[in-house]
């Protein structure tokens, strides 16, 4: 007999302490005598109903490769129904109470988004002008009206179109960016498993229809001979309607199946692109920022270095206070600075209303017909307006959609705007202060406030980027397209995040790019490559995902996103011209990190291949066969065996050690298997004795939780469950903990890229924290790591090809 007891960890605000949160959810205390076998069966019930409601739960905030989603409600936020729930059953003064309070709450996102989100784009006017112009050796009014012409409809184009309407329309539970962009093209893994399940749900329904009226006798009168006839047309209708369900629920094709990886190929691309130019936002920002002391105190230029690299290392010091203590602060001060900068703009164009002429979309073929070939440099420094663009979409799941939205209709879009025209009357009315616009704008009895506020400004500029590449390098993880770094949830809502290793890379890297390029024009021609061929990417993936999930006409998707990609494409050649200038810095940066994401994303694809073939995780009932077993050995001690996502399954660790000792298992055996909720705070232990000194142990934590230190566990589990653990007592001393990691072989010699990308999955397969690590602290005594090498096969060549060699 199986015994099931339920313990519930209570939050750890009140004392973090992982022995004293473990409580016993019986009536009476843990030393009651053992139930009947009534109220064993009646307990047992309980905790499977209550099981499959936790699974429930869990399904509707789970990971990507676990949630389910309606095919034309899947771009919806996940929190609209909950808030359908929330709102039923209130009064109207409640009602009313409860939209005052979610409307500054929506507000206060707002706000927050504009210290986060909004940092990189919003501190493109301090160097997208100058850029500009340090090409022109001369210009006149027409030239500065075309460029203005130009920045202004880039702007629309890309941001306020492509991204804002368009782009962050498709969300999953909330979520944005190009990984999670590429996951909603069909077919999705989890899907496919539900479209199997409904299907023969659906069949065996219909069957079981189909016998039932065969069974139902026929009478012959005119009556019922008529409603016989309708039936049977109703029946018709019924079967036609049943084979279009059928149709929506057979497995993906090969097309399908080649499109989505094609699809995921082309986000990577983009992700690479991302993070060679989240590297470069930090140091252009910083040291264009500080650049301004030049202006006043010429002297000052030998220190710029030195005081740029101070900041940048003090704003990477800062990520570990997370994403929304950050944003409490940085938003009320880009909250100022946009209305600052926006102030001086409406202040310069009071002295010359002519140059609003620039919204005439005239001037962009003027710049063409004046410059010639030379008009595609000026593309390359045009679209610096625009950096920080693709940071919108992958932060959308700190602050949501329409908080973004909000933030940058009202506050951003307008603000930089007017800023850029009045950037454009400075330099038409004195050419020599084209070096740097931005700061000659700012008037004289208010040149120091301001300064200082640009300068804080641009620190909070870095953080959008940097934000973003920690949330893109969590949904990567999460995608089993990058290796699992430990991630650090910052607040109670998920997609708040901060990697430690990240961050450090990156303060590095960006160390190294200060003390190489030392200007910011210098590094201004290495900005903007990986930003346009991110562009194009999204692009690309968003006419998929248009076409294969809401199924948009292809007559509709083709011609519009034809036109975004002409531009995202001219946009991108318009930068490789400064390729020899410092372009290549972001495509060897976006190389080395593509070329890992392959090599893990192909080696994860082997591992599963392997376990599918093998069968590793196999029912708990071989257990019974091993015991059975007359030279089975049983040792003294406690042996805990440690897997990931194992429930009621064998743990692949335990097959590894049954293969290493042979016919031998520890007197205790404690098969832990670890699951991540998708809430803040939940820690839920539920043990069950399969007899014979074997017990289960499921552990469900929040993604907040603190990590449960295990001897000590194993210690409280005892104490509270007497009845369970009577004749095996967990002894520290004698326990040991086993837990795996899995190394990819070569079964045949192969190519050397198989060969390179191996020997990368192996050297971070080694280095990135097991499950086991992340939710339990494991003693260095007692601890052993099993190394399973998993041989792997090349896939053979295409018959096609097959028959060509051998013909020739």
């Amino acid at each position: 007999m199986q015994r099931d007891v339920e313990l519930g960890l209570p939050q750890p605000d009140a004392d973090t302490s992982p022995g004293n949160n473990i409580n016993n959810h019986s009536k009476n205390d843990s030393r009651q005598p053992v139930l009947s076998e009534s109220e064993e069966t009646d307990t047992d019930s309980t905790l499977s109903k209550e099981t499959e409601t936790e699974d429930e739960d869990r399904g509707q905030h789970s990971s990507p490769s676990e949630s389910e989603y309606d095919d034309e409600d899947n771009h919806n936020d996940g929190q609209s129904s909950a808030s359908k729930k929330r709102r039923q059953g209130k009064s109207p003064k409640q009602l009313t109470k409860w939209t005052i309070l979610k409307t500054i709450g929506f507000c206060f996102s707002s706000l927050t988004s504009l210290g986060i989100v909004f940092g990189d784009i919003g501190t493109s006017p301090l160097y997208t002008y100058a850029s500009v112009l340090s090409e022109y050796d001369t210009f006149d009014r027409e030239d500065v009206l075309a460029i203005t012409c130009m920045i202004t409809y880039t702007v629309v184009f890309i941001v306020c179109i492509k991204y804002m309407i368009l782009v962050m329309s498709a969300s999953r539970d909330g979520e944005g960016g190009i990984v999670t962009l590429a996951s909603l093209v069909p077919p999705d893994p989890e899907q496919e498993h539900q479209k199997a399940k409904k299907l023969a749900a659906k069949r065996r329904r219909d069957l079981a229809d189909e016998a039932s009226k065969q069974q139902k006798p026929v009478h012959e009168s005119g009556d019922h001979k008529k409603r016989l006839f309708k039936r049977k047309i109703l029946r018709i209708d019924d079967e036609d309607r049943k084979e279009k369900r059928y149709a929506k629920l057979q497995p993906a094709s090969e097309a399908q199946k080649w499109v989505k990886r094609f699809s995921v190929f082309i986000s990577l691309i983009g992700c690479a692109f991302i993070m060679g130019d989240g590297v470069i936002t930090p140091v252009i920002s910083v040291i264009s920022g500080i650049e301004g002391f030049v202006i006043k105190v010429p002297s000052l230029e030998s220190a710029v270095i030195p005081f740029s690299l101070i900041v940048l290392g003090v704003l990477f010091l800062a990520q570990p206070f997370g994403t929304q203590k950050l944003g409490l602060v940085f938003g009320p001060i880009m909250l100022l600075y946009f209305l600052v900068i926006g102030a001086i703009g409406i202040y310069h164009i009071q002295q010359m209303p002519d140059v609003l002429e620039a919204w005439n979309p005239k001037y962009i073929g003027v710049c063409f017909q004046r410059q010639g070939l030379n008009s595609w440099t000026t593309l390359g420094f045009v679209v610096l307006a625009v950096t920080g663009a693709e940071a919108t979409y992958a932060d959308m799941g700190h602050f949501g959609r329409e908080a973004i939205r909000l933030a940058w209709f009202a506050v951003v879009f307008p603000c930089c705007l007017l800023n850029y025209y009045g950037q454009a009357v400075v330099v038409i009315q004195n050419h020599d202060y084209a070096d740097s616009p931005f700061f000659r704008a700012i008037p004289d009895p208010v040149y120091w406030p301001v300064f200082l506020l640009a300068n804080l400004a641009v620190i909070i500029a870095s953080q959008s980027l940097i934000t973003a590449l920690f949330s893109l390098v969590h949904h990567l993880s999460a995608y089993d397209y990058f290796p699992p770094l430990h991630v650090e949830h910052t607040s109670k809502h998920q997609g708040q995040v901060y990697v430690r290793a990240v961050n450090w890379i990156m303060m590095a890297v960006c160390f190294c790019l200060t003390l190489y390029f030392k200007h910011s024009a210098a590094i201004a021609s290495a900005f903007g490559v990986a930003v346009t061929g991110c562009f194009a990417c999204t692009t690309v993936v968003y006419m998929l995902f248009a076409m294969t999930r809401w199924h948009v006409p292809v007559l509709i998707v083709v011609p519009i996103g034809l036109v975004f990609l002409a531009v995202d494409l001219a946009f991108f050649t318009g930068n490789l011209i400064k390729f020899t200038d410092g372009g290549w810095v972001p495509l060897v940066l976006g190389v080395l990190m593509l070329s890992l994401m392959l090599a893990w994303t192909k080696g994860s694809s082997d591992l599963r291949k392997y376990h599918k073939l093998r069968k590793s995780q196999k029912s708990l009932d071989i257990l019974q066969d091993w015991l059975r077993d007359p030279s089975m050995q049983r040792t003294s001690g406690v042996g805990m065996f440690i897997g990931a996502e194992t429930k009621h399954k064998i743990p692949d660790v335990l097959l590894s050690y049954r293969r290493m000792v042979g016919a031998s298992l520890p007197r205790t055996v404690v098969l832990v298997s670890i699951h991540q909720a998708h809430v803040p705070h939940r820690k839920t232990i539920r043990v069950t004795d399969l007899g014979d000194g074997i017990y289960e142990m499921n552990i469900t934590r929040g993604f907040q939780s603190h990590r449960l230190h295990a001897p000590e566990l194993l210690k409280k589990l005892e104490e509270a469950n007497r009845e369970i653990f009577e004749e095996h007592h967990f002894d520290p001393q004698t326990t040991t903990y086993y837990f795996q990691r899995y190394i990819l072989a070569e079964k045949y010699k192969y190519r050397i890229w198989t060969s390179t990308r191996l020997m990368a999955y192996n050297f971070w397969a080694r280095l990135v924290p097991s499950p086991a690590s992340k939710a339990l602290h494991l003693p260095l005594n007692g601890l052993v790591e099993l190394t399973n090498t998993c041989p792997i096969s090349q896939r053979k060549l295409p018959s096609w090809m097959l028959g060509f060699l051998l013909n020739k």
